[in-house]
């Protein structure tokens, strides 16, 4: 009767389990599920103790898009650089622009709603005071407009949460919080419209936003359709 195993017969099974492993790793990455994350700090985290992490996945049987794109619009800008007093050289550079609006539902609850514009030639997009107006309403749902609610919202028609630009953050788990970012950049760090340049086909966001009442809300959110 044989006891061991021979060096050959160890090596081979050690493979096995090796070669399972890749596979496993190669089929996790084709199913990779869209996923988002973030940190949120201050007051509109103060009903969890001022700090709130979220992790969640895009729950794609609400979340149908990745967004949708407005019309194209192209803009020319022209600069001169003067070489000598009299001489002088002017370029002229072309940016074309999209207007970008997102609502991503996750599998937990939380929603997500963006309206931004998309600059081909530029790789972010930033929201300032002057995108939201100093207008405020009560909310319930940082959507619409009550007469009472546990939020408190900008509009700029005292009837919709956000204007121009949106940047709204909603969670029910494990308590009813919400964030209206009204500054910072929004980033992109992967982004593709669909031939036709009216839909997002996929999407990888860096938020790094202030509210009006100085909660900070920094994260990434992954959207992907093609996967």
């Amino acid at each position: 009767m044989k006891i061991g195993t021979g060096k050959a017969e160890v090596r081979s099974m050690l493979r096995l389990p090796i070669s399972l492993m890749i596979l496993a790793a190669l089929l996790s990455c084709g199913n990779k599920e869209d996923q988002a994350d973030g940190l949120l700090i201050g007051p509109a985290a103060s009903s969890v103790g001022g700090a709130y992490y979220f992790n969640g996945y895009v729950d794609r049987t609400y979340t149908t898009s990745c967004g949708s794109a407005g019309a194209a619009i192209a803009q020319t800008t022209s600069t001169t650089t003067t070489t000598t007093p009299t001489t002088g050289t002017t370029k002229e550079k072309e940016q074309t622009t999209y207007g970008i609006q997102s609502y991503y539902i996750f599998k937990n609850g939380e929603t997500l709603s963006l309206k931004y514009d998309y600059y081909k030639n530029k790789d972010n997009f930033t929201f300032s005071p002057l995108n939201a107006t100093s207008t405020t309403c009560s909310t319930d749902d940082l959507k619409t407009c009550s007469s009472v609610g546990r939020f408190t919202c900008t509009t700029s028609d005292n009837i919709n949460c956000g204007g121009t630009y949106t940047f709204i953050f909603t969670s029910t788990s494990p308590v009813a919080l919400g964030f209206q970012g009204v500054r910072g950049p929004l980033k992109w760090k992967t982004f593709t419209l669909n031939a036709e340049g009216n839909a997002v086909n996929s999407a990888t966001l860096q938020f790094d936003m202030i509210g009006s009442d100085g909660s900070i809300f920094k994260g990434t959110v992954e959207c992907n359709l093609l996967q």
